[in-house]
Formats: structure tokens, C-alpha cells, sequence
């Protein structure tokens, strides 16, 4: 298949993850002393394109008016994989640059075309003012066309409410919406308590010490348990359920030591993993 073909299949890719707002074309450059075609996409002064080389499609994302770009030469798959790895890395190009509300303007195809064509090779690439038009008020309880109801005016700011992190308890998701966040960890501490008790278990302690492990690691399991609910992350709240089920010191299990050291050790990676991936949002502070 041949260049032209594989920038089509691109393209359809690519607009399966962007709504109508998002302009997009192609163009002719030339690209380290080739010359290639472009599929550009363009909203506000966000700028991604894609282009082919020995039949494998490259992705690249940046400001117009920065001049700075946070993808740049990501392999982006083949026509051969449906650009399933290009679809996914528009759609989060797209998460990030959605326009606030209001009528996007795009930036213009000739200012596009040379910051992708300086950019690709190895130039500073020009910058331009402000591209949005004054964002036009929308009526109560509509959302603007292209993005659904609810969804967060972000802009390209990465500290405003464009992901998935679940609002901190006696929070509501529309108290996060268009201003500046903070993300949480709840559950590191938990995550290093237990963890430092259980890493002591696996190493070996006077036996006298396991009990002080039995309350500690149920305690922390516990807190871990409470944050999992607060985030309705279902899966996470039985995982440490059943580590309180299994560690508590109230009706213990009695096991032998090398049957304990496995059980330690997962249960020391689950409060890790769960000091990573339990994250909440809360607005920042003032």
C-alpha cells in the first residue's frame, strides 16, 4: 500500500476520535529532503499531524503559539493494525486541547503547515498570537457542539478537569469543572505503613513481631478499603477486604511461613499499586 493510501486510513482513524470542530487536511511538505504529504488536525493553537515512512505513520502534537510540542515522533502504527495506536494517542491529544466553549478558530492552514514543516525538521518553528475568538455564552444546561454535557472547558491546561481522577469525597465532579486541580494519592500512607510492616514480615521477625503485622497491615487495609469505596472503584475495595479478612488478628489465620511470604508480598504490592492508582481530584487552593 502505498504512502497516499496509508495517510487515508490516517485520516479515517483519526476522525473517528474528533468531533466536526477539529479542522482537518492534508498537505504537501518537505520533510528531511522528502517530500512527503501531512495529514494536519487543528483546533485553537493546537497543532497534531501525521505523516508516513516506509509504510509506518508518525505522530506529532504542539502549540502554535508556544511553539512547543508534547508529542513529537510517536510511532503511530501501520495500516496493517487499523492505527489503533494513532486513534488512542488523537483521542488523548484531543482530551488535553478540546476548545472551552465558544466557536473554535482554528490556526490557519499556511501557520500550520510551516510550524509542522520547521518542527519536523529540526527548526525553531514561528509563533503567532492568541488564535480563539471570544468564548460566546451558551445557554443554561447546554453543552457546546462537539463536547458533551458536563464536560470540563480545559483548554490545553494540564491543571484543569480534562481526566478521569474521581472528585475527593463530598465532592461533586461539577465543583472540579474549569478550575485549577490538585491530584491525591489517598492511599500512600496506608500504602507505606503496611508496606513497611509486611517488607519486615518477609525478611523475617521475632515471632512475637507477626502480631503487631496482623494489626497493622488490617488497619491500613482498612483505610485502604474506605478510599477504594469513596471512588466506587469496586475491585479495589474487595482486594483489601480480603487482605483484612486474611490478615486480621481477631479470628487469624494460621499458616506456615513459606505458605506467608507469598501472601506478604502480594499484599505489599497491592497497597503499592494502590497508592498509585487510587488518585481524586480536589480544586486547588486559592
Amino acid at each position: 500500500m502505498d504512502e497516499d493510501a496509508i495517510i487515508d486510513a490516517a485520516w479515517q482513524a483519526a476522525l473517528r476520535q474528533v468531533p466536526a470542530t477539529v479542522t482537518t487536511y492534508t498537505t504537501t511538505m518537505n520533510i528531511r529532503s522528502r517530500v512527503k504529504r501531512v495529514l494536519i488536525l487543528a483546533v485553537n493553537d493546537s497543532v497534531g499531524w501525521v505523516w508516513v515512512h516506509e509504510g509506518r505513520a508518525f505522530w506529532g502534537a504542539g502549540s502554535v503559539i508556544s511553539g512547543k510540542t508534547n508529542v513529537m515522533n510517536c510511532f503511530a502504527g501501520s495500516v496493517d493494525t487499523n492505527f489503533a495506536v494513532l486513534s488512542s494517542l488523537v483521542a488523548e491529544w484531543y482530551l488535553w486541547v478540546r476548545p472551552p466553549q465558544g466557536t473554535p478558530m482554528a490556526a490557519p492552514r499556511d501557520v500550520a503547515r510551516e510550524f509542522v514543516r520547521a518542527l519536523e525538521n529540526g527548526m525553531t518553528p514561528p509563533t503567532v498570537n492568541r488564535l480563539v475568538r471570544p468564548a460566546a455564552p451558551s445557554p443554561a444546561g447546554t453543552a457546546p457542539a462537539g463536547q458533551p454535557r458536563g464536560a470540563a472547558p480545559a483548554g490545553s491546561h494540564p491543571s484543569f478537569h480534562a481526566n478521569p481522577h474521581p472528585p475527593r469525597a463530598g465532592r461533586a465532579e461539577t465543583d472540579l469543572n474549569d478550575v485549577r486541580m490538585v491530584t491525591a494519592h489517598p492511599a500512600t500512607i496506608p500504602a507505606v505503613v503496611g508496606g513497611f510492616f509486611l517488607l519486615v514480615a518477609i525478611l523475617g521477625a521475632p515471632y512475637s513481631f507477626y502480631e503487631v503485622v496482623r494489626w497493622a497491615v488490617t488497619g491500613m487495609a482498612v483505610w485502604s478499603a474506605i478510599v477504594a469505596g469513596g471512588q466506587q472503584r469496586t475491585g479495589w475495595m474487595v482486594a483489601f477486604i480480603a487482605t483484612v479478612l486474611l490478615f486480621n488478628p481477631l479470628i487469624p489465620v494460621y499458616l506456615t511461613r513459606e505458605s506467608w511470604v507469598p501472601l506478604d508480598v502480594a499484599a505489599m504490592v497491592l497497597f503499592i499499586s494502590g497508592a498509585v492508582k487510587l488518585e481524586e481530584s480536589h480544586p486547588a487552593p486559592r
